[in-house]
């Protein structure tokens, strides 16, 4: 069954839109090993088929990762989401 993607999903999210649930898809998924703990973090680009976004994915996804539920192609629903910004604004 194929899914379509939520076309400009990725900039309501950012613009701060919290009534979707948009269908994404993984389009980059590499670890990234941190210098204070043992446990790889993933860093994923995720894209809603007209923007690319990369962003870290929790922790508590690893398992996901490590069993290939989650992989790079994979098309995934977003129930929820949190934003931040990292460095300096400009």
């Amino acid at each position: 069954m194929a899914t379509n993607l939520t076309q400009n999903a990725i900039s309501s999210m950012l613009s701060g839109s919290t009534h979707i649930q948009p269908y994404l898809q993984i389009v980059e998924l590499e670890p990234i090993q941190s210098m204070q703990n043992s446990t790889p973090r993933y860093r994923t680009a995720i894209s809603d088929g007209t923007h690319k976004k990369h962003i870290m994915l929790p922790k508590d996804f690893n398992d996901l990762v490590a069993t290939n539920l989650l992989q790079k192609g994979s098309v995934i629903n977003v129930k929820s989401w949190a934003t931040s910004a990292i460095g300096p604004s400009t």
